[in-house]
C-alpha cells in the first residue's frame, strides 16, 4: 500500500450478512474489499492471487481449524496484519488470539466506525512498525562502519570540504562556503556564517531538494575543534531522511489517536500514566498534564470502597467503568494492550469507549420489556420473572388478584380514554400504598396481580383493605 492507493483487505466471514454490512462500510471509508471469504480454501485463493494488506478475520470460522489457527498460517507465510472480530471475548478466545499479535480485537456487534477506526489504526501500525523496522536497519549499519561525513571548514581557502563514504552525500565534495551557506534559510545561513567566524559549536538540520529526486534531510554539526596551522574547523554530516520520514510518520499516528473519538493512555510498567490524549481527558474532565505521571489506580478508583482492585496491567485486560466528571456519568469499557519500548521496558497501553448510549438504550429495552405502556406498572413478563426468581430462591411470597368492578360499564358510557385513565390511576394508588420492594403488575384489561414476599395473613389483610 502507497500514499496514493487505497489499502486492500479481505474479509473473512462465514455470515453472508455481516460480510455485505462489513464490506459496505470499508468502501465507504474509501478502502478496497479484496473479497469475502467464507472458507479456508477461498481465503487461500484470494491471497495467492493478491496478497491483502490486512487481512479482518472472523475467529468463529466454520471448519476444522478456528479462525485463530488460519490467522497464525496467513501471518506467517504472508506477513498480513489480523484484526480479529468475533462474538466472544472470554479469557481463552483472547488469550489465543493474542498470541498471534493480532492488530486488533473487535467483538460483535460493533458499528461502522468502530470497524473503520480499528482498521485504520491497525494499518498505520504497520506502516509505522515497517518504517521503524527498516530505519533501525539503515542506523545499525550506519553505526557499524561509521556512514559520517566528515564536514572540513578551512577558512585560508574559504571552502568546505565533505569526506564522506561511497558518495553518500548528493551535493559536491568541496564548495566555496558561500555556496555552502546558502543551501540553508536565511536564519540559519546567518546563525552558521556567526559560528564560522567564531569557530564555535553549532548544530542545525539541512533540507536539499534535488529535482526528480525525494527530499534530503541531513544533520550538520560544526564543533569547536580545529586542527593546522590555519585552523580548520573540524564538524560532521548525516544523512537523517529516514529519521525525519519517521518522525512525519509518528506525527501522523499521534494525529490519530489525538483525534480519535475513544480515550487512549499509556503507562508505564509501574502504572504512571506517560501519555493520555484528548477523548480521555474530555472524559474524566482534566487535562494531560493533570494526568501525567498520576497513577492509574488514582484515575479509575474503586466503586465501593471494599471493593478488590483489578490489576489494569495485564494484557488483554478488559473490563467496564463508570466514572463520573462534571455531573455527567459515562459507561466505559476498557482494554488493555502490553508493548515493549526500546530500552527493553514494558508499556501498557489502554483504550477506552464510551458505550453510555448503549448502556442507555439497554436500560430503556428492559423498562419496555418489563412494563405495561399505558399504566406504567409492571407487565407479564415482569410477572413471570419475579414469580421465577422466588421459585428459584425457594423463598415464599404472595400473589393477590385485584379486579376493578364495572369496568366495562365505564367504558362503555365514558369511553376508552376514561377507563385508560382511571386504569392508570389505580396503577399510581397501588405503588403509593405498597412496600418498594412489592410489585404492581398490570395482568391484562381491569385485572392487576400484586407480588409481595409477605405471607402473614394480618399484614395481608391490611395490605388488601388498602
Amino acid at each position: 500500500m502507497t500514499d496514493n492507493t487505497s489499502p486492500v483487505i479481505l474479509v473473512v466471514e462465514d455470515n453472508l450478512v455481516e460480510a455485505m454490512n462489513v464490506k459496505n462500510a470499508l468502501t465507504k471509508a474509501g478502502m478496497q474489499v479484496l473479497g469475502i471469504a467464507k472458507t479456508e480454501n477461498e481465503l487461500y485463493s484470494l491471497v495467492e492471487k493478491q496478497v491483502p494488506d490486512l487481512v479482518l478475520m472472523d475467529i468463529g470460522l466454520g471448519g476444522v481449524d478456528s479462525g485463530i489457527d488460519i490467522a497464525k498460517n496467513i501471518t506467517e507465510r504472508f506477513r498480513v496484519p489480523v484484526v480479529f472480530s468475533t462474538s466472544y471475548c472470554d479469557d481463552t478466545t483472547i488469550s489465543d488470539a493474542l498470541e498471534i499479535s493480532p492488530y486488533g480485537y473487535l467483538v460483535k456487534p460493533y458499528g461502522a466506525l468502530s470497524l473503520t477506526t480499528t482498521i485504520k489504526v491497525a494499518l498505520e501500525r504497520k506502516k509505522i512498525e515497517k518504517a521503524l523496522a527498516a530505519s533501525n536497519r539503515r542506523f545499525a549499519m550506519a553505526s557499524k562502519i561509521a556512514r559520517l561525513g566528515v564536514l572540513e571548514v578551512d577558512a585560508s581557502t574559504q571552502s568546505v570540504v565533505i569526506e564522506s563514504v561511497e558518495n553518500l552525500f548528493d551535493f559536491p565534495r568541496k564548495m566555496p562556503i558561500p555556496e555552502f551557506l546558502s543551501l540553508f534559510p536565511e536564519k540559519k545561513e546567518a546563525e552558521l556564517k556567526e559560528a564560522i567566524h567564531l569557530k564555535s559549536n553549532y548544530l542545525t538540520t539541512l533540507q536539499l531538494k534535488i529535482d526528480g529526486q525525494p527530499t534530503k534531510w541531513f544533520q550538520v554539526v560544526l564543533s569547536d575543534v580545529g586542527w593546522g596551522d590555519d585552523y580548520v574547523q573540524i564538524g560532521a554530516i548525516q544523512d537523517i531522511s529516514i529519521l525525519q520520514n519517521t518522525q512525519a510518520n509518528l506525527s501522523v499516528a499521534d494525529k490519530i489517536v489525538s483525534e480519535i473519538k475513544e480515550g487512549v493512555l499509556v503507562c508505564d510498567a509501574d502504572g504512571f500514566i506517560i501519555k493520555a490524549n484528548k477523548s480521555l481527558c474530555n472524559m474524566l474532565g482534566t487535562n494531560a498534564e493533570k494526568l501525567i505521571s498520576t497513577h492509574i489506580n488514582n484515575v479509575f478508583p474503586k466503586e465501593r470502597k471494599h471493593d478488590p482492585r483489578p490489576d489494569y496491567l495485564i494484557d488483554g485486560f478488559r473490563t467496564e467503568l463508570t466514572i463520573v466528571s462534571e455531573e455527567r456519568r459515562f459507561h466505559l469499557t476498557m482494554s488493555v494492550t502490553s508493548f515493549h519500548v526500546d530500552d527493553g521496558e514494558t508499556n501498557f497501553v489502554a483504550i477506552l469507549t464510551d458505550i453510555s448510549e448503549l448502556k442507555s438504550s439497554e436500560s430503556q429495552l428492559k423498562y419496555l420489556a418489563f412494563t405495561d405502556a399505558l399504566t406504567g406498572a409492571g407487565n407479564r413478563n415482569l410477572l413471570n420473572n419475579i414469580v421465577e426468581n422466588f421459585s428459584e430462591s425457594c423463598e415464599p411470597c404472595s400473589i393477590i388478584f385485584v379486579d376493578i368492578d364495572e369496568f366495562k360499564l365505564i367504558n362503555d358510557t365514558h369511553g376508552h380514554e376514561v377507563g385508560d385513565e382511571i386504569l392508570r390511576a389505580c396503577a399510581s394508588r397501588f405503588k403509593a400504598t405498597l412496600r418498594e420492594n412489592d410489585s404492581v403488575v398490570r395482568f391484562g384489561g381491569d385485572e392487576f396481580v400484586i407480588v409481595t414476599s409477605t405471607v402473614c395473613h394480618k399484614l395481608l389483610s391490611k395490605m388488601t383493605s388498602r
